[in-house]
């Protein structure tokens, strides 16, 4: 289960760690001053700020700061902007989720093309089958034309041609949605891919040290253009 802080022992952050205790959540709470916390057998009461309400017997109380915020998957600041300042010392705390911790960990190297293409590897695979379906259903032209000189012309069979040209322009109209279908699969698999190409090159130009490079501005200006091109 998940660990809560709540950093503030006034009333808003007490009656706030105690909603959450109660609906049976990990919760801990820090106040500078651990004392206004009173413990009776098995009622926890906030004797400054709410003295009169019973809080819940499954509230846990902090009193180390430190041990608040790097023990939580969850902090809650609840305290008056006067008396944060007087707690802050300056420093800065950097909170990773979890999936950006995931992602860290994996420590693998991005293919910004082929991760590109393959993230809607089923989508072109539909294209793929598309295209074969289609190709074959091009097909039936070629065999209505021998059938109709082979076979119905010789045997004055008008009967077997009308059948044949149903048949045909049945497949020639799947054929013409097989074809927009596949077009529109290769569009909307085209932007996602665009979008992500765009993005990754776009966090590699802003994360990258030009201070430490060697090049001159024009050749990476180059580099972007062609980039550009290729998308």
């Amino acid at each position: 289960m998940d660990k809560i802080s709540v950093l503030g022992g006034g009333s808003w952050g007490t009656t706030l760690a105690n909603l959450l205790a109660a609906k049976d959540l990990n919760v801990s709470i820090w106040a500078r001053d651990p004392k206004i916390f009173v413990k009776n057998k098995n009622t926890l009461i906030n004797k400054k700020y709410l003295p009169k309400y019973k809080l819940s017997s499954k509230l846990k109380i902090q009193e180390d700061i430190k041990e608040a915020v790097l023990s939580a998957n969850l902090i809650i600041i609840a305290i008056p902007s006067k008396d944060f300042r007087k707690i802050f010392n300056g420093g800065i705390l950097l909170i990773k989720n979890r999936r950006q911790q995931r992602d860290s960990t994996k420590n693998k190297k991005v293919n910004w093309f082929w991760g590109s293409l393959t993230q809607s590897k089923w989508t072109y695979a539909q294209v793929i089958l598309a295209a074969a379906v289609s190709n074959f259903l091009g097909l039936s032209s070629s065999l209505f034309i021998m059938v109709v000189y082979d076979r119905v012309v010789p045997n004055q069979a008008i009967e077997s041609l009308i059948a044949l040209t149903i048949g045909v322009l049945i497949a020639l109209g799947f054929d013409f949605l097989i074809k927009m279908l596949r077009a529109n699969f290769i569009d909307r698999a085209g932007k996602r891919a665009d979008a992500r190409m765009s993005r990754l090159i776009f966090n590699q130009l802003m994360t990258m040290n030009l201070a430490t490079k060697n090049d001159k501005s024009g050749a990476l200006a180059s580099t972007v253009r062609e980039f550009e091109s290729l998308r």
